[in-house]
């Protein structure tokens, strides 16, 4: 293997067998990690804390803060809802599992994207994996503006702040990937158009399939009380 070589290799190691994988790595498969990799291991709440290091992470909790100050427009007749049993649990009127199927949801198109990266033999697998994701959240944040009602129903522009936030989120997920300075940063590598196309068009299945979620409560057919 060539010197050229080297960082393709490196690039692609699921693809090497597990003896060429190591030689490119230069790890010794029989020794295990030295104690200088040893002490490099970070612990669990390290890990957590690196988390508020993301700069998207930053900006999401910040537009979180300001939403819950500013306020989202109340929905379409609010008031005519009968008002929730005092001791009902925040988990109700289908919460509990919304949080699963969506995780769920999420987790599959993230494994589906790496999965056709491994089969094309992409170099870009951790790029589109980690850019999945975290667009896919910017169009669940959409998405779950309302319980019931959709967001072409309620308009995407009513609430022009979070409209600004998911805007900057994007462009700075963009720059993570296409930025020489955030890729050494984020370990990150600029993808191909067709790469960049395919992140896009997987990131909105989870804001369409909450659509249909909240169509289907419209209708009666999810999360009936009593």
């Amino acid at each position: 293997m060539d010197r050229d070589a080297a960082p393709a290799a490196q690039a692609c190691w699921h693809r090497l067998e597990a003896a060429d994988a190591a030689r490119a790595l230069k790890v010794d498969p029989a020794r295990g990690p030295d104690e200088a990799e040893a002490a490099a291991r970070r612990s669990v709440a390290r890990m957590v804390l690196d988390q508020f290091s993301d700069v998207m992470i930053l900006v999401l909790i910040a537009a979180a803060v300001v939403s819950g100050v500013v306020g989202e427009p109340a929905e379409r007749r609010v008031t005519r809802r009968p008002p929730r049993p005092p001791g009902e649990s925040i988990f109700a009127h289908g919460m509990w599992q919304h949080i699963i199927w969506v995780g769920l949801l999420m987790g599959a198109v993230s494994l589906l994207v790496q999965a056709w990266a491994y089969h094309t033999g992409s170099a870009h697998w951790q790029s589109m994996v980690f850019t999945v994701p975290c667009l896919s959240q910017l169009g669940h944040v959409m998405a779950i503006r309302s319980e019931t009602e959709s967001l072409f129903a309620i308009g995407a522009l009513s609430n022009r702040f979070l409209v600004a936030t998911v805007v900057v989120s994007v462009l700075l997920q963009l720059a993570t990937l296409y930025s020489p300075a955030l890729n050494a940063v984020f370990k990150t590598a600029p993808l191909d158009w067709d790469e960049l196309l395919l992140c896009l068009a997987l990131s909105t299945v989870a804001f369409f399939a909450v659509e249909l979620e909240k169509r289907a409560v419209r209708r009666g057919r999810l999360y009936k009380e009593g």
